[in-house]
């Protein structure tokens, strides 16, 4: 539910958006495309680099509804659907380090 002003959101993710192109030379070194974006949903592609030609392992979509009052929403997605994917959809294995309550996660 969209509670921030429409407007707000709009001109916050453009912001955001205007910040990315300035580096997208450098993100896609790195492995990362824009797919798609239209407000309020970006579509990003994460490719493993240290492979030729590099595969595209997944992709997700960021959701800049009510931002910046709420953290913006990411979900993996299909990259050529863009439809958001169950748990057992998604094939790679994200491993968390969670430390102990009151300490410091170390990676």
């Amino acid at each position: 539910m969209q509670f921030v002003d429409p407007e707000v959101s709009k001109r916050k993710f453009e912001q955001e958006m205007s910040l990315f192109e300035d580096i997208v030379e450098a993100q896609r070194r790195r492995g990362v495309i824009l797919l798609a974006s239209e407000f309020p949903n970006a579509y990003f592609g994460f490719l493993a680099t240290s492979l030729s030609p590099a595969p595209l392992v997944f992709a997700v979509r960021f959701n800049f509804d009510n931002y910046d009052v709420n953290p913006i929403s990411v979900r993996f997605v299909d990259p050529f659907s863009f439809e958001t994917l169950k748990i057992n959809q998604v094939l790679t294995h994200f491993p968390r380090n969670i430390a102990p309550s009151g300490q410091p996660s170390v990676l």
